[in-house]
C-alpha cells in the first residue's frame, strides 16, 4: 500500500481528530497538574542515571505479567507505580497526534502525558534529532513525576521514564553490527531499569520494550537483559510488571522470569502489532494497528 494511501487511511478512522481533541481537554482540565509534571521533570543525560539502591532488609522482586495496555496495569498495580515509557527518541507522543497506535501511544491516549512531553520539544527532542548515532540513539532520558492517567472518570498518577529503545532494524541497515545494536539494548534496559527504580515506587510497568516489530530485537533476548538487571539489584524494586501480549512474547518472558514471576493475571490479551515503513526520518507506519 503507497504511503499516501496509508495516511488518507489514518484520516478515515478519526483517530488523529481523536488525539488532538484528547490532548486539548487533558490541557484544559490538567493545566495544574501538566505544569507541576514539567517542573518537576528532568533530562538525564546517557550516562548519568543514577545507580540503583537495593533498601536494607528488601523482599525479592517479584515479576508478573499484565493484560490489555500498559494504562491497565498502572490502574491495576499497587501504588505508588512508575511506568517505563517506550519513547520516539525524537518526536514527542512518537505517532500518537497522526492518528498511529503503540505503547507509547497508549500512554498518551488515556493521560497528560503528551502535554507534558510537549514542553520539551527544543531541549530534548530538537537536540536527539542531531545525535541518532545511527538509529542506534542514546540513553538520553527524561524522568516525569506525577503524570495524570484517566479512564472512565477514574484518575491514577504515575512517575514515568521516557527512554528511546536502540532501531535494530535501521541500525543495521546503517551498517551497525550487531554486536552494536546488542550493547546499545543492554545499555538502554539499564537506563530505564535505574530510573525507574529512582522513583522509588511500589511498583513498575514495563510495556513492550524494544522488541514485537519487524526487525527488533527477539522478546527473549530482551526479557533476559531485564532479568539479569534484576538479579543483579533484587529488591531495589517490589514489584515489575510486564505488559506482554499474547503468544510468542510472552511465552519467552515467563521461560526466562520461571524463577519468580507469579501468574495471578489472566493470560494477556493482544497489543497493537507495528508495521515499519520507509520513511528516513520517522517510521511512522510502525504505528499502524495491524489489518487494517
Amino acid at each position: 500500500m503507497a504511503r499516501d494511501d496509508v495516511r488518507a487511511e489514518k484520516h478515515d478512522d478519526g483517530r488523529e481528530a481523536q488525539a488532538k481533541k484528547h490532548v486539548a481537554v487533558m490541557k484544559a482540565v490538567f493545566g495544574t497538574e501538566t505544569r507541576a509534571s514539567i517542573e518537576g521533570a528532568a533530562i538525564v543525560e546517557a550516562g548519568y542515571a543514577p545507580e540503583a539502591v537495593v533498601p536494607e532488609g528488601a523482599d525479592s522482586t517479584a515479576v508478573s505479567f499484565a493484560s490489555g495496555n500498559a494504562v491497565t496495569a498502572v490502574f491495576h498495580a499497587e501504588k505508588p507505580v512508575a511506568v517505563l515509557d517506550p519513547a520516539s527518541y525524537r518526536y514527542a507522543g512518537g505517532g500518537y497526534l497522526r492518528g498511529w497506535r503503540g505503547p507509547e501511544e497508549d500512554l498518551c491516549d488515556e493521560g497528560n502525558l503528551l502535554a507534558v512531553l510537549e514542553a520539551f520539544q527544543k531541549t530534548y527532542y530538537a537536540p536527539n534529532k542531531q545525535t541518532a548515532s545511527g538509529e542506534l540513539y542514546t540513553s538520553r532520558a527524561i524522568t516525569i513525576p506525577d503524570v495524570v492517567f484517566s479512564r472512565n472518570g477514574e484518575i491514577v498518577k504515575a512517575s514515568v521514564a521516557v527512554v528511546a529503545a536502540p532501531n535494530r532494524m535501521r541500525a543495521m541497515e546503517r551498517n551497525r553490527s550487531e554486536r552494536e545494536c546488542d550493547l546499545a539494548l543492554a545499555e538502554r534496559v539499564d537506563t530505564a531499569m535505574r530510573l525507574l527504580a529512582g522513583f522509588g515506587a511500589t511498583t513498575v510497568v514495563v510495556p513492550a520494550f524494544g522488541f514485537g516489530r519487524r526487525g527488533d530485537f527477539a522478546a527473549r533476548q530482551v526479557a533476559e537483559l531485564f532479568h539479569e538487571w534484576i538479579a543483579a539489584h533484587d529488591g531495589a524494586i517490589a514489584n515489575v510488571v510486564f505488559v506482554l501480549r499474547r503468544g510468542d512474547d510472552a511465552d519467552a518472558f515467563k521461560a526466562v522470569f520461571a524463577d519468580r514471576w507469579h501468574d495471578d493475571e489472566p493470560e494477556p490479551e493482544p497489543v497493537v502489532d507495528a508495521v515499519e515503513d520507509d520513511d528516513e526520518e520517522e517510521d511512522w507506519e510502525k504505528y499502524r494497528i495491524s489489518g487494517e
